[in-house]
């Protein structure tokens, strides 16, 4: 369950009788057995105790907590970006070439404090895919894509 802090309240009942019971009856009276079920909640909660009722919290195995993305992780996932784009081109026979600059560029563009990465995907798209899609509609013959920052601008050159 992911971001159960804003689940409904109702939803802690639920989630204690499936804890306790290791079932769940609906209003009809059918069951679902979570006897070999594992169950992992995700929270963006800063204070657990606090946004959770003690019966849910003290039924859990476990809580890990995470810290923040940090900035260097965001090339790792650029170059994962790249990788799927390579991927997708690569039945057309197209070689994308990125310089590090350029993945560190987009990495830094692609990260929010609050947010973390998930602004990265919309800008790689914005910076990247829609610009190399656009070009392979109008040229067929493209054989290799460079990409390249110069005076932080990223550059796209086609060969």
């Amino acid at each position: 369950f992911d971001e159960v802090e804003k689940a409904h309240p109702d939803f802690a009942d639920i989630l204690l009788q499936i804890l306790d019971d290791g079932r769940l009856t609906d209003n009809k009276g059918r069951t679902i057995s979570f006897k070999n079920t594992i169950i992992l909640l995700t929270s963006n909660s800063k204070n657990i105790e606090m946004d959770f009722k003690p019966e849910v919290i003290g039924r859990l195995d476990g809580v890990l907590e995470y810290s923040s993305l940090k900035i260097e992780a965001m090339d790792k996932l650029v170059e994962k970006e790249i990788s799927f784009l390579k991927q997708r081109l690569k039945d057309k026979n197209v070689e994308v070439n990125i310089s590090k600059q350029a993945i560190s560029y987009i990495a830094k563009l692609g990260f929010d404090e609050k947010y973390g990465a998930r602004p990265l995907k919309s800008t790689f798209n914005r910076l990247i895919t829609r610009q190399v899609a656009t070009q392979l509609i109008k040229k067929d013959n493209i054989k290799t894509i460079n990409i390249a920052l110069n005076e932080d601008q990223l550059q796209i050159n086609y060969v």
